[in-house]
């Protein structure tokens, strides 16, 4: 489904049904349109979302198909409705654009190969899980390439081969998790916070510029900050671990 096929106005593409197909596109054509989706959107196949400055998913409302594309021409993803969002690749990836809320929503994206996240911005109570090679037999990539923001972060792969790459800060108020990874890797000054946090990978390595710093800190003195994983660097970069209660390196 296709709206603003002139490319001059700010028009509204509203689900109000759910759609059934092989296959599902939902677009707008310019850069200003809105995609409206108030119902649960489920595909075997491929379903894009696109071309659009927002994205609004209603309350509990859950994307899935084959692979999951949101994020071309997509300026916004915002969840708009208390509960939880799923973003679910049954057969293939997730990627997103940026995305926020209005509401206190709980985001969950899970996909059988890799998963690409820009910003995620949960800042009214909402958690975010994030897991990549669902079921765990391949060897795949969870990639954050922008800020996260939420109230609590679960980042895992599948199994015990993946590679989560975090290109961004990480910044949680609730528990901060990392797990289930070959390599968990930190870029040039990108930071890890939350009321504990806790890393479990077989590599942790940093990879930035000499002389840059990432530090990994956890506030509340009943919370810790423990690592079960080799620490590495490809350069020569700073590492800063700070916790008002216990640190535990493994």
């Amino acid at each position: 489904a296709t709206v603003d096929t002139s490319t001059n106005g700010r028009i509204t593409l509203a689900l109000n049904g759910t759609p059934t197909a092989g296959a599902i596109t939902l677009s707008g054509t310019g850069t200003g349109d809105t995609i409206d989706i108030n119902v649960d959107v489920s595909t075997a196949g491929a379903l894009t979302i696109q071309n659009a400055a927002l994205v609004d998913l209603a309350a509990n409302v859950d994307l899935s198909g084959g692979s999951v594309a949101a994020n071309s021409g997509v300026t916004e993803s915002r969840l708009t409705g208390a509960g939880t969002n799923t973003v679910t690749g049954t057969a293939g990836s997730v990627n997103l654009g940026p995305v926020t809320d209005s509401a206190n929503a709980n985001l969950t994206v899970s996909a059988t190969t890799d998963v690409t996240l820009v910003a995620v911005t949960l800042n009214d109570g909402g958690a975010l899980s994030v897991t990549a090679d669902s079921d765990a037999n391949g060897t795949n990539t969870l990639q954050l390439n922008g800020v996260v923001q939420a109230n609590g972060v679960t980042l895992s792969g599948g199994g015990t081969n993946d590679t989560i790459d975090i290109n961004a800060s990480v910044s949680s108020s609730g528990a901060l998790t990392i797990q289930n990874a070959a390599l968990a890797d930190l870029a040039d000054s990108a930071n890890l916070s939350g009321a504990g946090v806790s890393i479990t990978a077989t590599t942790l390595n940093l990879s930035g510029a000499n002389a840059s710093t990432n530090t990994i800190s956890s506030t509340g003195d009943a919370n810790a900050v423990s690592i079960t994983a080799w620490i590495t660097d490809t350069n020569n970069p700073d590492l800063t671990i700070s916790s008002q209660g216990n640190v535990s390196l493994a």
